[in-house]
């Protein structure tokens, strides 16, 4: 029975490999196929070792039987271990690439219309200015009867927030002094706690 179990797995494992091989492995789904195989070859390590653990009940020798089982399924793990961390390495290499792509592709998008902008703008602070102007022109009844000194309406404002601060500045530190004193007349020391007889 384990021989059959064995030789089944073996084959499984071949068929696995040949399949994944032929595909291109940063391919998506031929990196689902690799960890489905992972997957397959790590429950059918199991199935094998439970297996041999078991015939090794049948032996004289038990424990050296179950030693030497466990030292090949550890190496088994440990070689199906080393194919996952590869295979998502290589996963991972593969996306770093692709965003390292894309910024590429927006840098030299954004320095090409840079680089248009620059010919037919005006450079500087003015430059910019005179071409917002020009995309978002003023209303013509703003036009005509001018427009408010924006300035003067924000320094009233200004005004009135700073007295208004000044208040409550004033007001919070009445409070502190009135609680300084009220403290001061009560006393510092605070009664402490009954003492047990």
């Amino acid at each position: 029975m384990t021989m059959r179990l064995h030789v089944w797995c073996v084959a499984v494992w071949l068929l696995h490999s040949v399949v994944v091989q032929a595909a291109d492995p940063m391919d998506d789904a031929s990196v689902d196929a690799a960890r489905a195989r992972i997957q397959i070859d790590r429950q059918t390590q199991n199935a094998l070792y439970d297996a041999q653990l078991d015939a090794c009940l049948t032996r004289f020798a038990v424990t050296d039987c179950q030693n030497e089982v466990t030292k090949r399924q550890r190496e088994a793990q440990a070689r199906l271990k080393r194919e996952e961390v590869e295979l998502n390495d290589s996963v991972r290499r593969q996306r770093a690439q692709e965003q390292a792509n894309r910024t590429q592709a927006k840098l030299d998008a954004r320095m090409a219309q840079d680089a248009s902008h620059a010919l037919g703008a005006p450079q500087g602070r003015e430059g910019a200015q005179q071409e917002k102007k020009r995309n978002h022109p003023l209303p013509a009844a703003t036009r005509e009867r001018g427009a408010k000194p924006v300035n003067a309406v924000n320094a009233r404002e200004r005004d009135e927030k700073r007295k208004a601060y000044a208040e409550k500045q004033q007001t919070l530190e009445k409070k502190r002094q009135e609680r300084a004193k009220r403290l001061l007349e009560q006393g510092t020391q605070k009664p402490g706690l009954a003492i047990p007889p």
